[in-house]
């Protein structure tokens, strides 16, 4: 189709069989314009039209991204208990870290939305802590002044009457403390507690570490022999939200302590975490990380572990040994042994979950069977050997479990050295194929010196509510 400029409106336009104008006098040439042409021309014009309503439009809709300075962030003013600035301190937090200025005040930023801990150093002044500080709606968040306290050192014994820790305020033990009977030790929100190479703290009256607010800490030097020692007859002892790091033991409780631990962490303990000989420890919300030994309980009833997290034990993350014990809730990760039981133990393990560690549970040196010993609603996966050892007349009650893990044995049974046979019934086995529940069970059918397993009836599909709550 070809548009025709040019014509009058009385000029008449004849075709000729082609489709051609005859009238070749009226037709300009230079003038014709094909179709793309036609709708590019008047695209072109309509966008001049409209640019200038486009361009109102949007500078009154538009709103600017944020800038530099609205950047979310933190700041604050540092400064010395004499009032002097804090000049040069170090501040950091997730990564990223400044100092402060001659005046005292640090910016640090840029940071995206969300809840932050930071962290001050400065000469002499051990470590300082604000941990929740709430970044939002990209503004930068402003702490006020904060005043860095002196480290002090403490040493010798602690007479009647005790002390109270100044919050915020980093205290050194170059050799033992004492904490004399009769004397309480309190440490207040933030305080920090660093113990020498070859220090200890000694505990023969009370010590009382609770926080909601900044963590306390006690820590130590990472290859040193720092503990926490509570002596025989000691306490009631209460430790929240305190953070125990790099030390040889972090809780060591002696005979008829009495002690709960809630909220607590304890990361690159030496030897064990928490050990108790003779006392009965509450432990719950707790995180264990990196020790030889997570927890280990000797000759001691009751006791609970509840809700906690135990991972990365070169041994084991729970020993039990002729004690009574309540392991709920909780999560046994990358141990080389989950939970170990010997000697007279009577544990009840019930809602755990068992990842990635070489075996879940292993029970041995039962020389008397022990009643009462109950395996249930827990979830075992990726078990790198067996999920539950038995050995030496140890017949636990084994039900309602997920053996979820590909591990060659769900159960391996003790050598048969009395007629019973181990309780092991409504258990998922792993697998949806009946006929081959049986291959998971090491026993009797596979070593006649083993103890026999009942597992009928059994589950062919995963159990709902194993697990921690």
């Amino acid at each position: 189709m070809m548009l025709m400029r040019g014509l009058d409106s009385g000029d008449s336009v004849q075709h000729s069989a082609k489709g051609v104008p005859s009238n070749r006098a009226s037709w300009n040439r230079a003038e014709e314009i094909d179709e793309p042409s036609r709708r590019t021309a008047m695209r072109r014009h309509l966008t001049r039209a409209i640019a200038p309503i486009i361009a109102m439009l949007l500078a009154a809709c538009s709103v600017e991204p944020p800038g530099p300075d609205s950047q979310g962030g933190i700041e604050g003013l540092l400064s010395l208990e004499d009032g002097d600035a804090a000049a040069s301190a170090l501040v950091s937090t997730s990564g990223r870290t400044t100092t402060s200025d001659g005046a005292g005040r640090f910016e640090l930023g840029p940071l995206d939305d969300g809840t932050y801990e930071i962290e001050v150093e400065f000469l002499g002044h051990g470590l300082t802590r604000r941990r929740e500080v709430v970044v939002e709606n990209q503004e930068p968040t402003d702490l006020g002044e904060i005043v860095l306290l002196e480290e002090r050192e403490l040493q010798g014994a602690m007479g009647v009457g005790g002390a109270d820790l100044d919050a915020d305020r980093s205290y050194f033990l170059g050799g033992d403390l004492t904490i004399d009977a009769g004397s309480t030790l309190s440490l207040a929100a933030g305080t920090r507690l660093v113990l020498g190479t070859e220090a200890e703290l000694r505990v023969e009256g009370v010590i009382r570490a609770e926080s909601d607010e900044a963590p306390i800490e006690i820590t130590g030097a990472p290859s040193g022999d720092g503990a926490v020692l509570l002596e025989a007859g000691s306490g009631p002892h209460r430790f929240r939200g305190v953070r125990f790091s790099d030390l040889y033991e972090g809780l060591s409780l002696a005979e008829n302590v009495n002690a709960t631990i809630d909220a607590c962490s304890f990361t690159g303990m030496g030897r064990v975490a928490v050990y108790s000989s003779g006392s009965p420890v509450t432990l719950t919300d707790c995180t264990i990380a990196g020790a030889t030994y997570g927890v280990e309980l000797f000759d001691a009833a009751p006791c609970s572990i509840a809700s906690c997290v135990i991972s990365n034990c070169a041994q084991s993350g729970v020993v039990l040994s002729n004690s009574e014990t309540v392991v709920a809730d909780s999560r046994f990760l990358d141990c080389s042994i989950g939970i170990e039981i010997s000697y007279n133990s009577v544990p009840v393990i019930v809602r755990n979950l068992f990842d990635g560690n070489g075996a879940g549970i292993e029970a041995a040196h039962c020389s008397v069977a022990p009643n009462g010993m109950r395996v249930e609603w827990n979830e075992f996966q990726a078990t790198l050997g067996t999920d539950v050892g038995l050995a030496l007349n140890c017949f636990p009650l084994i039900s309602s479990n997920n053996f979820s893990s590909s591990s060659d044995h769900a159960l391996t049974t003790p050598k048969n050295a009395r007629p019973d046979s181990i309780d092991a019934v409504g258990n998922y086995w792993g697998t949806a194929d009946a006929g081959r529940v049986p291959a998971r069970i090491y026993d009797d059918r596979m070593n006649s010196s083993l103890a026999p397993v009942r597992y009928r009836p059994f589950s062919l599909s995963p159990l709902s509510n194993t697990g921690p709550r």
